[in-house]
């Protein structure tokens, strides 16, 4: 089974099961065969007589495909150490292929979430703070160690994508779980209101009422945003580009090639080719190595047809429409008939 099959169907069913299938489709045929019956139910009648639920099932389904994504993403690593790579090779000038789902990443999770610091601009900064973010100990750096030797980090100890949706939280408890809770919680007060606070001086100073107003309105927005970004499909391109990258430079490479039969390690592979770019001596020849191009013909490749799957994702949830063709060099670094999208749609404009 794949690194993103079994969380990515069992999101599928929970869906499945209460929309494709007609919740009181063997009552309505029941009904229907009566000939004494006075009417009939139509098909999905529970979802199309009321468009508040269609909503809060809306709601529900983003967060539990959203939080699903995040946990499958932190356990393999698979974005960031794509985001990483991407990075690298954008900044050694070899990329062309813009990839515009891993920039909605790099605005949304913060450049310092994801690199541990500011952007890195050279060989050795690419390495070290690959596995930094990657969870090796920065004593793993002494003089007397080869780059390659440095590859002891884990996913489970690596630097996490953090949620981004404290407002949409705020009803977890209530509309997810099902736990009756209608109250804030502590965290609630940190995570949305805290931000409401600027300090200057020695003290702190609230905003107004309407900055908080549009504070929380531009959190919602945001929200809403992140929860439709398609982070699954993101993670599923990253698994295909680093699964690619290990299989085409295995053949000269040892360390590849044991990564190629550890599927489990296969972010690592980012670590070996930025290690391969570290000079380490004045016979070094500068510039990237033959297999950091052929890396970057690989991703230039694999960009080109799922360079922007997680935005299309978003736009396709959000307004119904497909995205533009993904951009070039110079550019930064579901079925609306159905009754849950339609009636959801209408309990929005009330």
């Amino acid at each position: 089974m794949g690194f993103h099959e079994k969380p990515l169907r069992e999101t599928t069913e929970l869906i499945e099961r209460w929309t494709e299938s007609d919740l009181v489709d063997a009552c309505r045929k029941d009904h229907q065969a009566d000939p004494l019956a006075s009417d009939h139910i139509e098909s999905y009648h529970l979802l199309k007589r009321d468009p508040l639920w269609c909503g809060l099932l809306l709601y529900n389904f983003r967060m539990v495909a959203y939080e699903g994504a995040i946990v499958l993403t932190n356990s393999f690593f698979s974005i960031q150490a794509a985001a990483h790579l991407y990075n690298a090779l954008r900044q050694m000038q070899i990329l062309e292929q813009c990839w515009t789902d891993m920039e909605y990443v790099l605005k949304a999770h913060e450049i310092t979430e994801i690199f541990l610091g500011s952007l890195p601009c050279s060989p050795a900064d690419y390495f070290k703070h690959f596995l930094l973010a990657y969870g090796v100990s920065a004593q793993s750096f002494a003089r007397n160690q080869r780059p390659t030797d440095r590859l002891a980090g884990s996913p489970r100890n690596a630097k996490k994508l953090q949620r981004r949706v404290p407002v949409c939280e705020v009803f977890k408890n209530r509309f997810c779980s099902n736990d009756g809770r209608t109250s804030f919680e502590p965290e609630h007060l940190d995570n949305v209101l805290l931000p409401l606070w600027e300090c200057k001086g020695p003290g702190q100073i609230r905003n107004d009422l309407c900055a908080s107003l549009i504070h929380m309105a531009v959190e919602m927005h945001g929200g809403s945003r992140e929860l439709a970004f398609g982070y699954f499909n993101v993670h599923k391109t990253c698994c295909r580009m680093l699964s690619s990258l290990v299989h085409s430079l295995s053949d000269n490479n040892a360390d590849m090639r044991y990564l190629r039969s550890n599927p489990k390690h296969l972010p690592e592979s980012v670590g070996v080719l930025l290690a391969d770019n570290v000079n380490q001596g004045p016979s070094r020849l500068s510039g990237p190595t033959k297999d950091t191009y052929t890396a970057a013909a690989l991703v230039e490749q694999i960009l080109r047809t799922a360079g922007q799957v997680g935005l299309a994702n978003m736009i396709v949830t959000l307004v119904g429409a497909s995205p533009r063709p993904a951009a070039r060099a110079n550019a930064p670094l579901h079925d609306e008939g159905h009754p849950v999208r339609r009636r959801s749609q209408s309990a929005a404009a009330l």
